[in-house]
């Protein structure tokens, strides 16, 4: 799920609707930018947003839900082992960089996680990135 805010939905529509040679709009790139839509307007509506500023550890409580975290400085999220927090497999938790400070995806002791070129921040100020759990002890990070 990439939750966005409003105007990166405007800058994503203004830059990358037309992707083509031809200044053609593709009906992929529409649906793509439709999809953000929704799921920025069923995070606005659902209410389900906790704050951060500092460190921390995801729980139970979190799946579901979009963490906002507020720092000039990086934060580290880690990811419990199963051990400690047991998931449900499938679980997703949702994090929007709101300030300066990167979101950090640190796995705790035997835990994996998988990431498209071995990403596993967001890359900047107001920046979206997920986590979800694809099995025992192992997650994959997508977004930005």
């Amino acid at each position: 799920m990439a939750v966005q805010t409003k105007a990166s939905l405007k800058t994503k529509i203004d830059t990358n609707i037309v992707t083509n040679a031809t200044r053609a709009i593709t009906a992929t790139k529409v649906a793509e930018i439709l999809t953000d839509i929704a799921d920025s307007v069923q995070f606005i509506a659902s209410g389900d947003v906790v704050s951060k500023a500092t460190d921390f550890t995801i729980s139970l409580t979190d799946a579901g839900k979009l963490i906002d975290v507020n720092s000039v400085t990086n934060v580290a999220a880690t990811i419990p082992a199963d051990a400690d927090v047991d998931f449900e497999i499938g679980a997703v938790v949702d994090f929007f960089q709101y300030n300066s400070g990167q979101i950090v995806i640190t796995p705790a002791v035997g835990v994996t996680i998988r990431s498209h070129g071995n990403k596993y921040k967001t890359a900047g100020l107001h920046a979206v990135i997920s986590i979800r759990k694809r099995g025992s002890n192992d997650w994959v990070v997508y977004g930005n």
